[in-house]
């Protein structure tokens, strides 16, 4: 199976720059992740999503509110 994979740089709580390489959360097949994550995938404001972090292998928050540049 084939996944569209995204790159971005966010700017962290500590002032830190993040890249992350990502594969959005409801793009996966849904044994990976829990109905509630794919349900809660996006925060209330929009700017927090949960992704799947490539080099991590991990679930993670990429901050949109923070972006830098383009994804």
């Amino acid at each position: 199976m084939t996944y569209s994979q995204y790159t971005g740089t966010f700017r962290k709580k500590d002032g830190t720059t993040r890249l992350m390489n990502y594969i959005k959360i409801l793009d996966l097949p849904r044994g990976m992740v829990s109905e509630n994550t794919r349900r809660n995938y996006l925060s209330s404001d929009c700017k927090r999503e949960i992704v799947y972090d490539v080099n991590a292998n991990a679930i993670r928050t990429f901050n949109h509110g923070t972006l830098i540049g383009t994804i």
